[in-house]
């Protein structure tokens, strides 16, 4: 069955993303043997998903995590290379809008009035946004001994680039008054698992803070969209925003630029020909 070989490939993603998987495919049919996995089954567990009207780059994430599992057993020969439904199967990932927030809406989000883990997820979303976007991860681990004269001393844990990056004051204040920690509530004996739980609650908490700022909901990683949408509204080029960023690449952050850019451009042009209209 696809559970059990699952489980023993458990090591290829963390528990929790394995058993949301699962468990969605659980309330799809359950048990599933490797015989059925299909093309044909792929695209009706697609289509299940398509009418809870969950989102198409969540399918799609979906889909790709049991290509994963898939691959891993091919490799060990549980299953023939040509009864790999994936080999008739494409994963269509559709591009979205970097959800962002203006530095009005910043300021607004600064200034609302909050208590409890609403107002610490707020604390953490314009401390990540005045530190260039720092990873919620990269939050959840740093302590008093990553401040150094006034400069966040650390390293990324997607990328293992270490950073030494000035701390703007707003920033700088805000860690200060957690005592250089912000109670997260990490347990580091399970990390990325903890993380990742954290970060989905701290999420809910901010989209209530952001509720009360009266700005549109956000989550915390898009505090790296909304530094660069700054940065580019300020005219930075794409080499201060990729040092701003942290990018191991030039690339990722061209594609960064190119979306805000493309925004720009939209609204010059529409400004532009609504002046000409109004002339005629």
């Amino acid at each position: 069955e696809f559970h059990k070989q699952a489980k023993i490939k458990s090591g290829i993603y963390n528990q929790k993303k394995l058993n949301t998987v699962l468990n969605r495919l659980r309330s799809f049919q359950d048990p599933i043997p490797l015989s059925t996995l299909t093309p044909g089954f792929l695209r009706d567990f697609e289509n299940s998903m398509v009418k809870e009207k969950k989102h198409p780059n969540y399918i799609t994430d979906t889909l790709a995590r049991i290509r994963t599992v898939v691959n891993e057993v091919l490799r060990d020969g549980a299953m023939e290379y040509h009864k790999n439904p994936f080999l008739q199967y494409k994963l269509n990932y559709v591009r979205t809008e970097r959800e962002r927030l203006e530095i009005t809406d910043i300021e607004k989000l600064e200034k609302a009035d909050l208590i409890g883990k609403p107002f610490l997820a707020r604390d953490i979303y314009i401390f990540s946004f005045y530190c260039g976007g720092l990873r919620f991860g990269d939050i959840c681990r740093l302590t008093k001994d990553n401040v150094v004269d006034g400069r966040l001393v650390y390293q990324m844990n997607k990328t293992k680039v270490n950073r030494n990056i000035k701390m703007h004051p707003k920033a700088v204040a805000i860690f200060k008054s957690y005592d250089f920690q912000f109670p997260i509530g990490i347990n580091f004996n399970r990390v990325e698992e903890s993380i990742s739980s954290r970060n989905a609650e701290m999420n809910r908490h901010l989209k209530t803070a952001c509720k009360e700022a009266k700005v549109k909901g956000i989550s915390m990683h898009t505090a790296r969209h909304s530094i660069a949408d700054y940065a580019v509204k300020q005219k930075l080029g794409t080499r201060e925003l990729k040092g701003i960023l942290g990018h191991q690449k030039i690339e990722t952050t061209e594609g960064y630029m190119k979306s805000f850019y493309q925004e720009e451009s939209d609204e010059v042009m529409d400004k532009l020909f609504s002046n000409k209209k109004a002339q005629r």
